[in-house]
């Protein structure tokens, strides 16, 4: 792999974990520098139906399959998301990568701080 320079290296992932019996969708993002120094940053989680993430893990498919069966949306990550078709079009999946790289950022903002 050829490298292209620059001074970070950002990575978005978005996952579900469960917490307290729900299923919970967010984002996490993660920065690291040229040193190996790195800092963590995560998007607002939101609550997905128990019973459909339950079919959905069972089943072993993709989060994009179920979102696609769950809102009749094609291609719906491709269109702001579950998120945008749970919150009626409030928050999209852009405002959720948004929200973890900036988390992020703030690490790198405050360096003293955060000793980087």
């Amino acid at each position: 792999m050829k490298s292209v320079g620059g001074d970070f290296g950002v990575g978005v992932e978005a996952g579900i974990f469960r917490l307290h019996g729900l299923y919970l969708d967010h984002q996490q993002a993660v920065i690291m520098d040229r040193m190996g120094r790195m800092s963590l940053g995560h998007s607002s989680g939101f609550m997905l139906p128990n019973r459909a993430v339950e079919d959905l893990l069972e089943s072993g498919r993709e989060l994009e399959e179920y979102a696609t069966r769950l809102t009749g949306i094609s291609r719906v990550g491709d269109k702001g998301g579950i998120i945008h078709f749970l919150s009626k079009g409030a928050i999209s999946r852009a405002d959720l990568t948004e929200q973890c790289v900036v988390s992020a950022l703030i690490p790198w903002l405050h360096r003293r701080l955060y000793r980087l």
